[in-house]
């Protein structure tokens, strides 16, 4: 969540993180950068990175698409050291 502080010098931005949790499963909105997620990448090129087989793939758990932790996880650190 975004919000805004007014202040007499300056505006003050602050980003209300999404929690990263330390087992289970995350949805495509935790995983990417702009909604506070440790991958700063756009849907599509998310998507494009799951078909080419870049990126793990999803679940379907109760109706809903969603991501191991420790696959995200996995994926993060061989992110950082290329």
């Amino acid at each position: 969540m975004l919000t805004v502080q007014n202040t007499d010098k300056a505006k003050i931005w602050s980003v209300e993180r999404t929690p990263w949790p330390a087992k289970g499963f995350v949805t495509l909105k935790q995983i990417l950068g702009r909604n506070g997620g440790p991958i700063p990448l756009s849907a599509s090129r998310w998507w494009l990175g799951v078909r080419t087989g870049e990126f793990p793939q999803p679940l379907k758990v109760g109706g809903r698409t969603v991501w191991r932790v420790t696959d995200i996880d996995a994926l993060v650190v061989r992110l950082e050291s290329r």
